[in-house]
């Protein structure tokens, strides 16, 4: 009922995104990649806790995971290279495909053992490399500028929409059927993203290339040409130490004791990425992006304690998690529509994943240190240490920062200096 109200309002706002075919197509891709990912990112912590008995074997699966998407500036010279990006983005869902279904029928056959795991988990983290990446710069040349703030927070929400269904899904294929079953579908999925993304043509010509190729250039360009977005990726970065926390306490509250409770805790999470998504596709401050983003740590922050002290009043789990997931995820309409709009089409693929890189080594850094901390210290520890230490950080760089704090969203791009 949720899901269905949700997917009935982001209908209803899209309506003058309708008549884009090509918009409707990225997002039937999106739906399939997200809906399949989420089977993946549901199982896989679990699955990887439950195989190993240790919530370190779990970060460590993790920090592959994160590890190889902080590589991801890796990927950029290639994708912006490449005229047409779709074959980019299809020829990694294929990959992603293969390698799942690979490891769905490992798990099936019990033929898998510790580094046999960890090695597919990093092929298919690669395969996302490129198709992330790739998909940058999708939205820029599909829909108008002006459209860029509602389409991507429609898309996020459509996305996360996908994501809310998967884990329910997942959480119950993973109850009854074990966790082969949501990998090989995963794997359906991904073939099928492959599919649709053949009718989407991303095309950006040579000749229509002013910029300089290569690894070089794309940092020269982030580095110099727009320093409201290089301060927003640092930003991101110190508070992406704590991106993988809220799948490392429902893992860790009821991956074992009650699986039902941890698939309903990962969903409600989810229910609120939707929710902040539509909220600022409709209404996007451009006036006040960077305030946006502090208060949002800020509140975050304040929500990760009860998130985890109240692990036994399922009603105040609920909505601690729900609050949490809005929170914490409203960072991503807000910096994917700032980076869209100011940055050439040209070099989207290496600016996002050069500037990704800063948040990327953060977030392996934490899927490894917060399963420690837990292990020393105690879950309930850890997330309230955790919790006021972020809400603090972002109040100070609030106060103290006013560079952030009056980042702006301005029409148009900016181009390199010389």
């Amino acid at each position: 009922m949720t899901i269905s109200f949700f997917l009935v309002a982001i209908v209803w706002m899209l309506m003058s995104l309708l008549h884009n075919s090509k918009f409707i197509i990225y997002n039937a891709k999106i739906s399939f990649t997200n809906f399949g990912y989420t089977l993946y990112m549901i199982t896989i912590p679990a699955y990887s806790f439950a195989f190993s008995g240790s919530i370190l074997f779990t970060g460590i699966t993790l920090f592959v995971e994160y590890g190889i998407y902080a590589a991801t500036s890796v990927a950029g010279p290639l994708v912006d290279h490449v005229e047409d990006k779709r074959y980019v983005i299809m020829i990694s869902e294929a990959g992603i495909g293969l390698s799942a279904l690979t490891l769905g029928l490992l798990i099936y056959s019990r033929r898998i053992d510790d580094l046999l795991f960890l090695l597919i988990v990093g092929v298919i983290a690669i395969c996302w490399d490129f198709i992330w990446t790739a998909d940058w710069v999708v939205l820029p040349i599909i829909v108008n500028e002006d459209e860029l703030p509602r389409a991507n927070g429609y898309s996020n929400a459509i996305g996360n929409s996908h994501v809310a269904a998967g884990l329910g899904v997942g959480g119950l294929l993973f109850a009854v059927l074990g966790p082969y079953f949501s990998i090989i579908l995963y794997s359906a999925c991904l073939f099928i993203a492959a599919g649709l993304t053949f009718y989407l043509p991303v095309v950006i010509r040579k000749r229509e290339k002013s910029l300089s190729e290569g690894f070089a250039s794309g940092w020269r360009y982030v580095l110099r040409t727009n320093r409201p977005l290089l301060y927003l990726s640092l930003i991101m970065a110190i508070f992406s130490f704590f991106s993988s926390a809220p799948a490392l306490g429902i893992t860790s509250l009821f991956a074992v004791t009650s699986r039902a409770t941890y698939a309903v805790m990962y969903s409600v999470y989810y229910m609120g990425t939707i929710l902040v998504a539509i909220l600022l596709g409709r209404f996007y401050p451009r006036k006040r992006v960077g305030k946006t983003l502090l208060l949002a740590f800020i509140c975050s922050g304040l929500l990760f304690a009860p998130a985890i002290v109240y692990a036994d009043y399922f009603a105040i789990e609920i909505v601690a998690w729900f609050a949490l997931g809005l929170a914490l995820s409203a960072y991503i309409p807000l910096y994917s529509t700032y980076l869209q709009v100011g940055t050439k089409k040209e070099m989207l693929g290496r600016v996002a994943s050069n500037l990704y890189t800063f948040r990327g080594i953060s977030s392996a850094v934490g899927t490894l240190s917060i399963p420690l901390l837990i292990q020393s210290y105690g879950l309930d520890m850890t997330f309230e240490s955790a919790g006021i230490l972020m809400a603090l950080t972002a109040l100070i760089i609030f106060i103290a920062v006013p560079q952030v704090r009056n980042i702006q969203l301005r029409s148009g791009v900016v181009t390199e200096k010389s």
